[in-house]
């Protein structure tokens, strides 16, 4: 799970929901980390909307081959020394129990810690001599696996990459290792109000749903998950029906043959079991308020209210995008400039295929009024005529971060993978600048009304968007947060 901040000033706010799969870091800052508007950008399914000279400048430079197996290989041709190949792998954590949180994020890991070929300190020079780097995540919905590299050293990055993939040590030895750093940093996700948070949100948001399996380890399942566990959750893992490679990077002609017959290889022989992946159920909320201690808070709050929002398919998914920065703007100014109730404030989505709005607020100092100031902000969306007047501000300042984290090989690589895991098509991402330029003020108001309306009198039908608060504060302090 992962909340995108739709305003840069919110960055610091990104540990809140810092889960995989922040640790690919080659894509980060498109799928995890960077606060721009990356998820709430991915495109609607469809065909290239007409008149868009970005999709038509950009669609030639992408191509689909596959191994013999039917493993499909996207190539984006992209400029430039360095590359990047992903190993896409679809599932998420539909496919195991909440009692085995963790697993697949562990399993990954420990693909990365040694092979049959490249012990894991032989891993560790050949990247540090090559400035080669390999990294795992596991996600909601999918997990990925990349190396970055320069193009120089395309047959060595790849050569690792299979091997570890392939030929995992998976042994004794570094399974307790890995174990021990997950541990730990569960004992520090326990002691930290932020990390408290991100626990209590998942918990209440993910109740009964598919995404209740969290994709990190929990004080729960951090004593169960075993060795063996994890090698039999990888061998599921090697199903060809699971599997799509993405390349960035200066790849064409021989270039583009060397690395599909350096895949094939590798991966071409892997057996394909098809696998039916369930549908994943739309999120929901429910007006109320769940409290939570962490002393180290003492009587500051972290506090995060979640709401349903539009699918990435919908039509109101850009522009509910777009009302969230004027969002963001108005809560800045009115609750912690004019205010003072809190150091900083902001919104976003999380979740993954289903997704939910949200609220965050950090370190807050106002407990009797808080509520009341963030309904206040919120009741005070401009109307149809001040969001026109607007509006080309908005759309510039969404474009440019858009395409300010595609400047790199790692930024259009997250690109490229949300397009293909979330709208089944590698080139979706390429329609986003027209999309937001094709949103009217009347749609701001639209969805605004939908979804984040309170007052009675803005809302659709009259009834508002039920916002779920999730409160963490110390134990004599928390309830002074009104939030009920």
């Amino acid at each position: 799970m992962h909340i995108v901040h739709t305003n840069t000033r919110f960055r610091h706010l990104r540990r809140l929901f810092a889960l995989p799969p922040a640790a690919a870091a080659t894509v980060a800052a498109v799928l995890a980390s960077a606060m721009l508007l990356t998820a709430c950008a991915s495109s609607p399914k469809g065909p290239a909307l007409t008149g868009n000279p970005y999709y038509d400048d950009n669609i030639g430079d992408f191509s689909t081959l596959s191994l013999s197996n039917g493993i499909p290989v996207i190539f984006k041709q992209q400029e430039g020394k360095t590359a990047w190949v992903g190993l896409v792998i679809t599932g998420g954590v539909s496919l195991y129990p909440p009692e085995k949180s963790g697993l697949e994020d562990i399993t990954l890991s420990m693909m990365l810690h040694g092979s049959e070929s490249y012990p894991y300190q032989e891993i560790q020079r050949i990247a540090y001599d090559k400035s080669l780097a390999l990294s795992s995540s596991a996600g909601k919905d999918y997990s990925l696996i990349s190396a970055r590299f320069i193009t120089r050293d395309t047959s060595a990055a790849l050569s690792l990459l299979t091997d570890s993939v392939l030929h995992p040590l998976l042994s004794t030895e570094d399974f307790t290792k890995v174990m021990t750093e997950e541990a730990e940093a569960v004992q520090r996700t326990l002691t930290n109000p932020s990390g408290i948070l991100g626990l209590e949100l998942s918990k209440s948001a993910f109740k009964n749903h598919p995404y209740a399996t969290s994709v990190s380890p929990t004080a729960d399942t951090i004593s169960t998950i075993t060795l063996e566990d994890v090698r039999n959750h990888y061998e599921s893992l090697l199903n060809a029906a699971r599997f799509s490679f993405v390349v960035v990077g200066d790849f064409t002609g021989r270039a583009q043959k060397q690395v599909l017959e350096l895949l094939e290889a590798g991966f071409g022989s892997i057996g394909r079991n098809e696998l039916s992946l369930e549908a994943i159920p739309p999120l929901a909320a429910e007006n109320g308020a769940v409290y939570a201690s962490c002393e180290i808070a003492a009587d500051t709050g972290y506090i995060a209210g979640y709401f349903a929002c539009p699918e990435r398919s919908s039509d109101d998914y850009v522009a509910f995008a777009l009302a969230l920065m004027y969002l963001d703007d108005i809560m800045f100014r009115q609750v912690r400039e004019q205010h003072s109730a809190v150091y900083t404030i902001g919104s976003g989505v999380l979740g993954g295929k289903q997704l939910l709005g949200a609220i965050s607020v950090y370190k807050a100092t106002e407990k009797q009024h808080l509520k009341e100031y963030i309904y206040e902000a919120i009741d005070s969306f401009p109307d149809e005529k001040e969001i026109a007047e607007s509006l080309d501000y908005y759309k510039n300042k969404y474009i440019t971060a858009l395409f300010t984290s595609s400047q790199n090989t790692g930024g259009v690589a997250g690109n490229v993978v949300a397009s293909l895991v979330y709208n089944n098509s590698p080139t979706q991402y390429l329609n986003r600048s027209a999309q937001v330029q094709a949103v009217t003020a009347q749609d701001i108001v639209r969805v605004y009304s939908r979804y984040l309306a309170q007052k009675p009198e803005r809302a659709e039908n009259k009834t508002a968007n039920p916002i779920r608060w999730i409160v963490v504060s110390g134990e004599k302090s928390v309830r002074q947060f009104k939030f009920d």
